[in-house]
């Protein structure tokens, strides 16, 4: 018999499959690092911000994000005195029924660790 969970349609709009809450399991690049849960997540809403929650450091941070082909876009450093932005580009994939995001950055940051993989809070 089959789970009702497997009935379930998967959404196929980024903007929708992508929101709520997670966290870091793994980072790739110069080898495979498995992250141990530390309380750490992020977060994204409907409304275009991701939040970022350091259960280390107890900070909170937020940036606008939005989707654009195939890639996931994040603003991460705005200067309001002369109005610079950075913005950091991955492309993304979801899997495990929308439940594990890779974001992967690799083709425009050459970095020791530029593939992040996610999993869906539940």
């Amino acid at each position: 018999m089959a789970n009702s969970c497997d009935d379930e349609p998967i959404e196929t709009d980024p903007a929708k499959a992508i929101l709520g809450k997670w966290v870091l399991i793994e980072t790739q690049g110069m080898g495979t690092i498995k992250i141990k849960p530390n309380g750490s997540y992020t977060e994204f809403f409907n409304n275009g911000i991701v939040k970022h929650y350091d259960a280390i450091d107890g900070k909170v941070n937020s940036f606008p994000y939005f989707f654009s082909d195939s890639t996931l876009n994040v603003r991460i450093i705005y200067d309001e005195s002369d109005g610079t932005e950075i913005w950091r580009k991955y492309l993304y994939k979801f899997s495990d029924r929308n439940n594990t995001l890779t974001e992967d950055m690799s083709p425009w940051v050459d970095a020791w660790f530029d593939v992040f993989v996610l999993r869906r809070m539940q």
